[in-house]
């Protein structure tokens, strides 16, 4: 599918299709195996828009420590110390019940460690499965795959007008700072109204040609349909009370949904091409900012929490996300 805003005759660059160096150099923290296997097409090529896969195992010392992030989830839930949690559970949980919650936090750590480790990006949420079932005390199996990044064209020397409102608010928050590796200028990151963002994401999204694949458009409108039903639950109403109030056919609900996605996925794409075409990294600094942003004053329990729970990626994604958009403010905004 096309980008919903895209415009013809502009001037591009481009970057490749396929899993990309992560905002910093691939960890190599422990033995976990991890493999990749070669999946390329009759011409001998890695088709673009397949999605990554690798596998990996854990030793049983390793298939225990990550089983720990479930213990430390329990405690900070439970807001008490691990020994205590695992003790109150014992009477809350079921011994399937607390299987299954081992299981999914150690498939969860273990992906997320051999995503940073393999050192991808990819857009939405990795899939992951137990290929050897987690058991206290044996060796622990798992596969994933991850969405990787599209090629598509982005011109990113045209100028983005902005109105005299968001210039405004633009002009004092601008700044900049020299890598220190390499000298060049690199954009810091600003803080950005959701007004802003919004205008800037709408011009970059126009800018954006090329396709998707159907895999990557019908994950990304799972993603929002999700959400969408996820959303309803939290506010107390069913999807028949949604219709019922705002009129709308079923189909009419989809389309609403289908275009949500498409707008959020060429967002991301946009974004990310930034960030790898012209080469910006993520600094700690950074991160500690996205941090701060999400949770002031408890950063590193945050980050802690996002370990345990096998989620560092989003950190990841939201911090390149966010140095992208500083650029193109910093760089395309007139």
């Amino acid at each position: 599918m096309k980008s919903p805003d895209a415009q013809p005759n502009a001037r591009h660059s481009t970057i490749q299709s396929g899993h990309h160096p992560l905002c910093e150099e691939p960890m190599n923290r422990g033995p976990m195996e991890i493999t990749m296997p070669q999946m390329n097409d009759a011409d001998g090529e890695k088709p673009s828009d397949m999605p990554i896969e690798f596998s990996g195992s854990l030793t049983v010392e390793e298939a225990a420590e990550f089983a720990r992030g479930a213990h430390r989830r329990l405690a900070t839930v439970l807001g008490t110390d691990e020994a205590a949690a695992l003790e109150k559970v014992r009477f809350m949980l079921t011994d399937m019940e607390m299987g299954v919650f081992l299981e999914e936090t150690v498939k969860a750590r273990a992906t997320d460690h051999a995503i940073r480790k393999l050192g991808l990006t990819f857009l939405l949420e990795p899939s992951t499965r137990s290929t050897l079932p987690y058991q206290e005390g044996a060796p622990y199996a798992f596969a994933a795959a991850v969405h990787p990044i599209p090629s598509m064209e982005l011109d990113l020397e045209t100028p983005i007008e902005l109105t005299e409102e968001l210039r405004a608010e633009v002009a004092p928050q601008r700044a900049k700072y020299v890598d220190a590796d390499e000298g060049a200028a690199s954009p810091s990151l600003l803080s950005v109204s959701p007004k802003l963002e919004k205008h800037i994401l709408r011009a970059l999204r126009a800018r954006l040609t090329g396709t998707v694949s159907a895999t990557l458009e019908s994950a990304a409108f799972a993603r929002e349909n999700k959400a969408f039903h996820a959303a309803l639950e939290e506010d107390g109403e069913t999807y028949r009370e949604y219709r019922i109030r705002t009129g709308k056919k079923p189909q009419e609900v989809e389309a609403d949904l289908r275009r949500g996605a498409m707008r959020q996925l060429y967002d991301e794409i946009a974004l990310e091409t930034i960030f790898h075409e012209q080469n910006l990294k993520v600094t700690p600094e950074d991160e500690a900012a996205i941090l701060h942003e999400m949770a002031p004053g408890r950063e590193e329990a945050l980050r802690q929490e996002l370990d345990n729970a096998g989620k560092l990626w989003m950190l990841a994604q939201k911090t390149r996300r966010a140095k992208a958009l500083a650029w193109a403010i910093d760089n395309l905004v007139r």
